[in-house]
């Protein structure tokens, strides 16, 4: 961030700011994109009347994590496994 700010005037630095907030990039966006398609196949097959998914039940989270820290692979084969538990819940077990 210091860098880009020390590049940057700060009206630049805005403009890309609000861009950014406009149409996000990066992990974070990705990982958005992913649970809402996810939230939109779980809410196809899941029985008439159940519960909507959202896309958030489905983003792989990684609370703990510093921004330049990378996730071990526990942490991701946890994520995993609970967002396939949940999409299972949701199409009730069918493959």
């Amino acid at each position: 961030m210091a860098e880009a700010q020390a590049r940057v005037d700060s009206r630049e630095f805005a403009e890309w700011m609000a861009i950014f907030k406009l149409s996000p990039w990066g992990e974070e966006r990705t990982e958005l994109s992913r649970g809402q398609l996810t939230a939109i196949v779980a809410n196809f097959m899941s029985a008439a009347g159940a519960d909507d998914r959202r896309p958030d039940d489905y983003v792989l989270k990684f609370d703990a994590l510093e921004e330049d820290e990378e996730p071990t692979q526990e942490e991701i084969d946890e994520n995993a496994a609970r967002i396939w538990a949940k999409l299972e819940r949701a199409i009730g077990g069918k493959q």
